[in-house]
């Protein structure tokens, strides 16, 4: 993470955790980038952040959940 940032090992301990997290996710996004199976993956989250679950396939594919009804 230090290297990503271009910071050393002890500025990096002094980030705040919020921030932090939003870091690892840009350098593990700029990790996937550079790769041909990363950029797949990448496209494929941004398609499932986009769409929403269709149900009714999800029940008749795996069947009806027990305690929902």
């Amino acid at each position: 993470m230090a290297q990503f940032l271009n910071m050393s090992y002890e500025e990096v301990k002094y980030i705040p955790f919020d921030e932090f997290e939003i870091l690892k996710k840009l350098k593990q996004i700029n990790d996937y980038s550079k790769t041909k199976e990363g950029l797949e993956i990448l496209k494929d989250n941004i398609r499932y952040t986009c769409t929403s679950p269709d149900v009714d396939k999800l029940r008749e594919k795996y069947g009806k959940d027990e305690d929902n009804g």
